[in-house]
């Protein structure tokens, strides 16, 4: 197996890391940031599972927060177990950059499949939590 980090691209969202906590705290908001392309949603307070394709399912399950990051870990019937950490650094009043970092021990061959995948997956769900702020805010 091999330890698989990827880092998702930093974006400054127009909130407090407070309020990116509240909106990311309940699951079922996850799904407003999510592609079109995601299928067979399903969401609780506490836990999300969906489907994308050419990955398969992927489950999210809120574990732990601080002041600046949130620890997701997988859940459900997932290929690989992984933690998803939101990083959140307050840039001034009420902005704040976040990206994110997924975890994973995987073997080689599958780490070379899925790298990019996930690092795009994850870019775009960080671009769409700035999105979603700066549409509250206008």
């Amino acid at each position: 197996m091999a330890n698989m980090s990827v880092d998702s691209e930093k974006a400054i969202v127009s909130a407090s890391p407070d309020n990116i906590y509240i909106f990311l705290s309940d699951m079922n908001n996850f799904k407003e940031l999510m592609p079109s392309s995601v299928s067979q949603w399903d969401s609780t307070r506490e836990h999300c599972t969906f489907k994308i394709p050419g990955m398969g399912t992927i489950g999210l399950q809120l574990k732990d927060h601080d002041s600046t990051k949130i620890t997701l870990n997988s859940f459900g019937p997932v290929m690989f177990p992984f933690e998803l950490l939101i990083n959140m650094k307050p840039t001034d009043a009420g902005h704040t950059e976040c990206y994110m970092t997924f975890n994973a021990d995987v073997n080689p061959m599958m780490k070379m499949m899925i790298e990019k995948p996930i690092g795009n997956f994850f870019s775009y769900l960080t671009r769409s939590l700035q999105k979603h702020f700066e549409e509250k805010m206008a």
